[in-house]
C-alpha cells in the first residue's frame, strides 16, 4: 500500500477515541513507522527519509524526545539515510535514539526496539569505517538476542548476518564465513531459498568463500544467487546489481578479464539510474571498473587512461563522501597508486600508496588483509621505480603475512606476493636457486589458474604481480 506524503497524520494518537470500542494509543504513529520502514524496505528510500523528516519534528514538539513513539521514528529514519550512503547523519539518529531507549524506564538496554536500535548503530558505525567498535557493539548485540529471542528469532538472524560482516571487516574471516553459514542455513529453512534475505546470505558465503581462495565455488553461488536475484526482484533492483559487482571481482580473480568489466559496465550504469555518483554502491562500481580496465591486455593504452580516470573520480568522490582515512577510501586510494605506476608514472603514485599503507596499518593493524594487500601494492609502485632493495623488504614482509592469514599457498594473493618476491631476489642476485625459485613461483600459479590468466602473462613478462583490493560498501 503506498500513501501520498501529503495525507500521512503528523501527530501521534497517544489518546483513546469516541469511536466505538475506542482506539489503541499510538495506532496512527505505529502506522506512519511502519509505512516508513516499509517504503525503505521496498527500495524507496527518498520517500521514507521525505516523510521521516516531516513527522518527526511534529512529533518531538508535541510529546518530547523520550517519548517511545518519536524514538522508533528516530531509529528508523536512519535505515533510509543509511541506505543513501549518509552515515555521519545515520550513526547521529541512532545514536540519539539508542542513549535515550537505554536510560527509558519503559525500555531500557534489553528492550527489543532498543535492540534493533543497537542492531543499527553497529551498520552505522561499519558506514563509518569503526570496525572494531561495530564488532563489539554487533556482538553484545547478537547475545542480547539469542538469550531473550532464540537463536531461530528472525531479529537474532539480523543480528548474526551483521556480526558475520563485522567479523570479516576485523579480518576474521574463517569466523565470518562459519557464521554466515550457521546463519544461511537457518534462514533457508525458515524462509526459503528465494527470500530476499536468503539471496543476500547468499552473497555473504560467496564473498567468504572468495576471500579465503575458493573463487571457483563463489563462482557458482555467484551465479546461481544472481539468477535467482533477477526472478524475484527483476534486473534493475539494488540487490541484482550488488550482486552483479561481487560477480564482476570474481571474474577478474578468475582471470575473466571481459566478462568482469561487462558486470561491472552493467552494474555501474544501473547504480547511476537509481542512485547518484556519489552512493557509496556507484563508487565502488566505479572502482571496480577502473580495476578490470586496469589489467594489462595487449598493451592497450586508452583502456589504461580509461581506468586512471574511473579511479582518480572514485577516490575524489570516497574523500568527498567518506574521508580520507576512511578504509574504503584508502582501498581506493591503493589501487590508483598500482593504476598511475602502470601508466609509467609510480612517482606520482608512491606517496599516495605509502601514505595509505601507513594509515591503514595505523587504523586496523598490521595483521589485517587489507594491511598486507596494501604492503604488496607498496612493493609494486617501488619496484616500478627502481628500488629494487626496498621493494623486496616490503614483499618479504607482506608474505610472511599473507601466509599466516590465509593459511593457503595456493591464494591467489599468496602466489602473487610469491613470484614477486622470488622476482625481485633474482633481479638483486641472478643466481641458480632464486632463478629456480622464480621458475617453481610462474609454475604454481600456472598449475592453479592457467596461462591464460592475466597474472601469469605479467609473470612471464618478468612484472611484479598484484591483485586490486575489492572496494565494496558496508
Amino acid at each position: 500500500m503506498h500513501c501520498p506524503s501529503s495525507r500521512l497524520p503528523t501527530t501521534p494518537r497517544c489518546g483513546r477515541t469516541s469511536s466505538p470500542g475506542g482506539e489503541r494509543p499510538g495506532r496512527w504513529a505505529t502506522w506512519v513507522i511502519d509505512h516508513v520502514r516499509y517504503l525503505w524496505r521496498s527500495g524507496d528510500p527518498h520517500q521514507a527519509l521525505e516523510i521521516g523528516r516531516r513527522v518527526m519534528p511534529l512529533w518531538e514538539r508535541r510529546h518530547g524526545p523520550d517519548d517511545p513513539l518519536v524514538l522508533r521514528l528516530r531509529a528508523q529514519l536512519a535505515n533510509p539515510l543509511r541506505s543513501l550512503g549518509m552515515y555521519r547523519e545515520a550513526y547521529t539518529q541512532d545514536h540519539e535514539a539508542l542513549t535515550r531507549q537505554r536510560r527509558h524506564p519503559e525500555l531500557g538496554p534489553e528492550h527489543p526496539h532498543t535492540l534493533v536500535t543497537q542492531r543499527n548503530y553497529g551498520a552505522d558505525l561499519r558506514g563509518l569505517g569503526r570496525y572494531a567498535e561495530a564488532h563489539a557493539s554487533d556482538a553484545d548485540c547478537h547475545d542480547l538476542f539469542k538469550r531473550i529471542m532464540g537463536e531461530d528469532h528472525d531479529d537474532t538472524l539480523r543480528a548474526a548476518n551483521n556480526l558475520g560482516v563485522s567479523l570479516n571487516l576485523i579480518g576474521r574471516t574463517g569466523a565470518a564465513l562459519e557464521l554466515d553459514g550457521r546463519t544461511f542455513e537457518k534462514r533457508l529453512a525458515l524462509l526459503g531459498a528465494d527470500h530476499p534475505l536468503t539471496l543476500q546470505g547468499a552473497i555473504r558465503i560467496a564473498q567468504g568463500r572468495r576471500e579465503t581462495g575458493d573463487f571457483r565455488g563463489a563462482q557458482s553461488l555467484l551465479l546461481e544467487t544472481l539468477g535467482r536475484m533477477e526472478r524475484v526482484h527483476g534486473t534493475g533492483h539494488p540487490d541484482v546489481l550488488r550482486a552483479r559487482r561481487e560477480l564482476a571481482v570474481n571474474h577478474r580473480r578468475l582471470g575473466n578479464i571481459r566478462k568482469a568489466e561487462e558486470e561491472n559496465r552493467e552494474a555501474h550504469e544501473g547504480f547511476l539510474r537509481t542512485h547518484t555518483a556519489r552512493h557509496p554502491d556507484t563508487m565502488a562500481a566505479a572502482m571496480g571498473l577502473a580495476s578490470s580496465l586496469a589489467v594489462p591486455e595487449n598493451g592497450n593504452p586508452e583502456r589504461l587512461a580509461t581506468a586512471r580516470t574511473f579511479a582518480e573520480e572514485a577516490h575524489r568522490d570516497y574523500i568527498a563522501v567518506l574521508g580520507e582515512d576512511h578504509p574504503l577510501t584508502l582501498s581506493c586510494a591503493s589501487n590508483l597508486a598500482v593504476i598511475r605506476a602502470r601508466c609509467g608514472e609510480p612517482d606520482a603514485g608512491l606517496p599516495l600508496v605509502s601514505r595509505t599503507a601507513a594509515r591503514v596499518e595505523e587504523t586496523l593493524g598490521n595483521d589485517h588483509p587489507l594491511t598486507l594487500s596494501c604492503r604488496t601494492h607498496v612493493t609494486v609502485v617501488l619496484a616500478s621505480a627502481g628500488r629494487t632493495e626496498e621493494a623486496l623488504a616490503e614483499s618479504s614482509a607482506a608474505l610472511q603475512g599473507l601466509k599466516v592469514i590465509y593459511r593457503n599457498p595456493r591464494h591467489i594473493r599468496t602466489l602473487c606476493s610469491t613470484h614477486t618476491t622470488a622476482l625481485l631476489r633474482r633481479t638483486l642476485d641472478p643466481s641458480e636457486e632464486n632463478s629456480a625459485a622464480l621458475e617453481k613461483a610462474e609454475q604454481t600459479f600456472e598449475a592453479e589458474f592457467g596461462s591464460g590468466h592475466f597474472v601469469y602473462r605479467m609473470m612471464a613478462e618478468g612484472r611484479p604481480t598484484e591483485i586490486d583490493i575489492e572496494v565494496s560498501p558496508i
